[in-house]
């Protein structure tokens, strides 16, 4: 079942009218660091939209430095330039706002997994493998997504030594139990889901 298309003019409609509604108010209030980060949100969500064309990833990065003036001490701004950075594809920016975050808050999970992510990207598996070890540690039940990133790590190289088969395949099973208590990993199976069965 292939998505209504009036359906999908109305999300990106509400969509637009968030923006709109940000970007007024801050013209009223230009300085307010919430608003910058909403606005970025708002840019980065649009971004990663499959049915949009347009690109507002660069929008996004500049409303959270904004963001950033107010909040030079926070983890989580750090945290969103980097991953913001991840998606435009400037892959060493995006490590170092994420190493910036983990700088912020040494037991930071989300910067971890980013940081594991990354160096996929970049073919550094060994360091993918530290990255994702050190967020499973960071969050013991949320770290579902870092238990299968080490499974696909594993997997590729399972060929080799058949130890590593059986620990790609433990990682599978942990990253299944521990699924419901990690939002990415839902948000994940949420999408794939809705991909089979043609929701979206």
């Amino acid at each position: 079942m292939k998505t209504d298309i009036k359906t999908e003019s109305k999300t990106k409609n509400k969509m637009y009218d968030q923006i709109e509604r940000c970007r007024l108010d801050l013209k009223n209030d230009p300085s307010n660091p919430a608003l910058h980060i909403r606005l970025g949100d708002l840019y980065m969500k649009w971004h990663l939209d499959i049915y949009n064309a347009c690109q507002y990833i660069d929008e996004a990065i500049t409303e959270y430095q904004l963001a950033m003036e107010s909040l030079i001490d926070s983890h989580e701004i750090y945290y969103k330039i980097g991953v913001a950075f991840y998606h435009k594809g400037d892959l060493d920016k995006a490590l170092n706002y994420l190493t910036m975050a983990l700088e912020k808050k040494n037991n930071y999970y989300d910067a971890y997994y980013m940081i594991a992510e990354t160096f996929v990207k970049k073919a550094h598996f060994t360091d993918a493998f530290d990255a994702a070890d050190a967020a499973v540690k960071c969050s013991r039940f949320g770290s579902s997504s870092a238990h299968y990133l080490l499974y696909k790590l594993y997997d590729a190289s399972s060929f080799k030594n058949p130890k590593t088969k059986f620990k790609a395949n433990w990682e599978k099973f942990i990253s299944v139990i521990l699924a419901p208590f990690d939002k990415t990993a839902v948000a994940n199976i949420f999408e794939a889901l809705s991909y089979q069965t043609g929701l979206i």
